[in-house]
């Protein structure tokens, strides 16, 4: 293999695991568009996927006592039930069309996302600025722990819907199964969960299990190759080194920033999906 492409694919990996170091996913967004300029996706897919278990892995270990049963469990669940049908549904209707729709529920559900956390800033900014301001900066450590919540909030997690918990996280695996696209059940995520780190392991940890999942089903169809796995060699001290950078980086930014990282990330993935499926139809 070319060692311009070896390098290549280190600069792609490590731009895409410094945003997976700041909002815990959106990694693919970046390295897959970037290396199919020179890939194939059937080589991108089984090269990413073992440098993604490893650091998913590595997060859910490290941030092992932010686990909630009621909150990533049932998600888990229902994400690895809805790969199932995604799976069997490739056989029927037209994917692009599919995935085209996919792109616009993702943005719009973004956009809401946006839309409902500046309606919620604007609501309480104007108190929280008179009552806190003398103690902003005293409390500023504590406050890096919460992400959704106001100052004027109790530390619990939000009322949490079941129905809309299976409903996004079943689409979300049914997306998976038919596009390997993950992303709907972050809208559901965003909504409940009380801290950022909180949101970066719930979000890994679901990542994990699908990526095991994969994992098994790549063995089992011989999609790892000597190419595969050189490049997944020369990828995973890039990932750990972006993830080390995102790291660094979430500790100089805002509360309020890294939720819009996040929701920006978020959008951005269903513009990328509509802009993919868009011209596949006109191909």
């Amino acid at each position: 293999m070319q060692p311009f492409l070896l390098l290549y694919a280190f600069f792609c990996c490590l731009i895409a695991f410094i945003l997976k170091g700041i909002a815990g996913f959106g990694d693919p967004l970046v390295s897959n568009p970037l290396l199919s300029v020179l890939l194939p996706n059937r080589t991108i897919s089984p090269s990413l996927l073992p440098v993604s278990f490893f650091l998913n892995l590595r997060i859910v270990v490290r941030n092992r006592d932010r686990f909630d049963k009621h909150i990533v469990l049932p998600i888990t669940f229902f994400v690895l039930t809805g790969t199932i049908p995604g799976t069997l549904l490739l056989k029927y209707g037209s994917p692009t069309v599919l995935k085209l729709l996919l792109g616009l529920l993702i943005t719009g559900l973004g956009i809401e996302m946006l839309s409902r956390n500046a309606g919620e800033g604007d609501g309480h900014g104007a108190g929280n600025g008179v009552g806190n301001g003398a103690g902003k900066e005293a409390g500023s450590d504590s406050a890096k722990e919460s992400i959704y919540e106001n100052t004027n909030q109790s530390p619990k997690k939000k009322t949490q819907n079941r129905l809309l918990c299976a409903l996004l996280s079943f689409t979300s695996g049914i997306c998976a199964g038919l596009f390997g696209i993950n992303l709907l059940f972050l809208a559901y995520l965003e909504r409940v969960v009380k801290d950022r780190d909180t949101f970066r392991f719930c979000t890994c940890f679901v990542f994990l299990f699908e990526n095991l999942f994969r994992l098994l089903l790549y063995a089992a169809g011989d999609f790892f190759t000597e190419k595969t796995l050189l490049l997944s060699a020369v990828m995973l001290p890039a990932s750990l080194i972006g993830m080390q950078i995102g790291s660094l980086l979430d500790r100089k930014i805002s509360n309020k920033a890294s939720q819009k990282i996040i929701i920006l990330l978020f959008i951005a993935g269903g513009i990328s999906t509509l802009i993919h499926s868009a011209l596949q139809l006109h191909l």
